[in-house]
């Protein structure tokens, strides 16, 4: 029990109130972090059990390798290791969206010809297989149901602004700092983000692509 108290104190979700005469008798009090955790109706950070339980129920097809990466991400914001929790949270937001830019390449066929060579050449930067599976999505938005298509420029916008300020500033020595409030932010983002685009996925693999020219 002693473990367990000393545990929430630790990560700042809960405080010893003592009386006023600190006769011995104490209570255990939630902080404004250990509420928002007790609610468990958000994504939250600071909850990472709960988070990846939203986010697997959002997107159950998520594979193991971005939960891996999701997980260290989680683990290292817990800690309070931010610059190591925006590289990780980086890692997982990358590998999802590669994942997705293959499935694209099987829907779409032939005209998915160019993003192929990228996705399979190891000599491309992650970050131009991304700009050209953003430039194919573009083409291909019109043939995408409303409901996937609609502020689809944003969701992949969005990634790929979250790949570039995490992994590749956060990931060299360029001296950037990250505080909590910034990698909490991207967490949440990245979650809304995430279920999006395995809908995406999910709509690619379906065995009818777009029309052939």
């Amino acid at each position: 029990m002693q473990e367990a108290v000393w545990a929430l104190v630790a990560r700042r979700l809960a405080f010893i109130a003592m009386n006023e005469t600190w006769s011995g008798d104490w209570k255990l009090t939630l902080t404004a972090k250990g509420h928002a955790v007790a609610d468990g109706t958000q994504v939250n950070p600071d909850d990472p059990s709960n988070y990846m339980k939203r986010l697997l129920e959002a997107a159950p097809t998520t594979t193991e390798t971005v939960r891996l990466y999701l997980e260290e991400s989680l683990h290292a914001f817990v800690e309070e290791c931010y610059l190591s929790s925006a590289v990780m949270l980086g890692v997982a937001a990358e590998a999802a969206t590669l994942e997705i830019a293959d499935a694209f390449t099987l829907w779409a066929g032939r005209s998915a010809d160019q993003l192929r060579a990228h996705l399979a050449n190891r000599k491309t930067f992650y970050i131009a297989k991304l700009e050209e599976f953003q430039k194919r999505l573009a083409v291909a938005k019109p043939q995408i149901p409303s409901e996937l298509s609609d502020s689809l420029d944003l969701y992949v916008n969005s990634v790929l602004q979250l790949i570039r300020l995490t992994r590749n500033e956060a990931g060299h020595p360029t001296s950037r700092r990250l505080d909590r409030d910034e990698c909490f932010n991207n967490l949440v983002v990245y979650a809304g983000v995430h279920k999006r685009l395995y809908l995406l996925k999910n709509f690619f693999r379906t065995p009818v692509g777009p029309t052939q020219t």
